[in-house]
């Protein structure tokens, strides 16, 4: 629950300063902080279950509905799905990060 509330109010606070700021080089430079602030929350938390060897695995479940559960898995009991959850986690860590990244190159080719 911690961390739904940490990226809410991160979500939250971009989306102000990105809708408040006057310039488009403003509006790059507070995304990419954003996005890199998502980037340490998702790559610590990967590197927690590398250590830990637990991890969250997030399925969808019933045709009808949207509905997300998770189940907490381990490293020997269930690698296949320990490795997904994990390797997820590194995925958007990395989208993340390269977000970021442009965003930042954005910024300096706008603020010229």
């Amino acid at each position: 629950m911690r961390w739904i509330g940490a990226v809410a109010l991160v979500l939250g606070l971009v989306g102000t300063a990105v809708t408040l700021s006057q310039t488009a080089a403003r509006k790059a430079l507070f995304v990419g902080i954003g996005t890199m602030i998502y980037t340490g929350f998702l790559a610590y938390n990967a590197a927690s279950n590398e250590f830990t060897g637990t991890a969250n695995y997030y399925y969808l479940r019933g045709m009808d509905k949207f509905s997300l559960w998770s189940e907490a898995v381990t490293r020997d009991a269930s690698p296949a799905k320990f490795r997904s959850a994990t390797n997820e986690l590194w995925e958007l860590s990395g989208l993340c990060l390269g977000v970021s990244l442009i965003s930042f190159i954005l910024y300096r080719k706008l603020d010229d």
